[in-house]
């Protein structure tokens, strides 16, 4: 074979390699974990752990603050005992740690419909699939945002494993898995935070929490403003008063790792070494003319 067809077979080669990988990538069981590389790297890949924080924690006001609810049947003489009541269901933020992925799903857009008679009393939820829709491993703001720019990497785990991970690990929390549903209206947010003043003040604070966990779980953990939407967020969410559960054993989770295209060298042949001692996946991004290719290395 001239030197000219070998070069030719070569490059056939390793285009093909490129196209297997990067179909591998849009499998919609993968769950994609952007991250920094030292993180990844002490933690996830070296210790196999993976870090939840408080919802308080996060940079979206409607999780980091405390809701402001509105109240049926409010009687203002008995508004320092609803009031008292209230603190308790503020703290369900800081007891609810998440873990959150992006995925190659279409995000699920939710609107409120108001039926104009009469009045407008009457609405019911519609939920939409998003048609704009892109591989996890495209998303450049993900790169940019939680990955250093392009110099992070993304971890690759597979949700059904990471699901019966967690209910092995879990000993008596509440837990919550699902995806995010975004929404353009603030009626919708709004509509999930109604109290009913007379079934707060009849059942006791643990009974009520629950009862408010399990019906408001939607707009809580799982909900958020349409600009979001290009995360196509899924979240395990563990509702821990106790504060015992920190971290998740993720042996046996991790599928594969995408690094930066900004990627130090000395990261790429550390995790490319590591990857390899794992016996998963390593690939590189890179960018050609603003299109993302994945490219296999391992």
């Amino acid at each position: 074979m001239s030197n000219l067809a070998s070069l030719s077979k070569l490059i056939e080669d390793q285009l093909e390699d490129q196209y297997n990988f990067e179909e591998k990538l849009k499998n919609t069981d993968l769950l994609f974990h952007f991250t920094k590389a030292e993180t990844a790297i002490k933690f996830i890949l070296f210790e196999k752990k993976l870090k939840f924080n408080a919802l308080k924690n996060m940079g979206d006001p409607w999780e980091n603050k405390n809701f402001d609810h509105y109240y049926k049947n409010m009687d203002r003489k008995k508004s320092p005992e609803i009031f008292k009541k209230e603190e308790e269901i503020h703290k369900i933020k800081s007891y609810s740690k998440i873990a959150c992925f992006c995925t190659n799903k279409q995000p699920t857009i939710v609107t409120i419909e108001f039926d104009p008679q009469p009045n407008f009393t009457k609405s019911k939820l519609k939920y939409v699939k998003d048609n704009y829709c892109r591989p996890a491993y495209e998303r450049s703001r993900m790169w940019n945002q939680y990955a250093e720019n392009h110099k992070g990497i993304c971890v690759v785990f597979s949700k059904e494993v990471l699901l019966k991970s967690i209910m092995r690990q879990l000993t008596g929390q509440t837990f919550y898995n699902d995806y995010v549903k975004y929404s353009p209206q603030y009626s919708y947010f709004q509509k999930g935070l109604e109290l009913d003043c007379n079934k707060l003040i009849s059942s006791n604070s643990e009974t009520f929490v629950k009862e408010y966990l399990q019906n408001k779980k939607d707009y809580i953990f799982f909900s958020k403003n349409i600009d979001y939407r290009d995360e196509a967020e899924f979240r395990l969410v563990v509702y821990d008063p106790k504060d015992t559960f920190n971290y998740l054993d993720i042996q046996n989770c991790i599928k594969g790792v995408l690094l930066g295209e900004n990627c130090h060298d000395s990261i790429k042949k550390w995790i490319r070494d590591l990857c390899k001692e794992l016996n998963i996946y390593c690939g590189i991004m890179e960018w050609r003319n603003g299109e993302p290719q994945p490219w296999p290395i391992i």
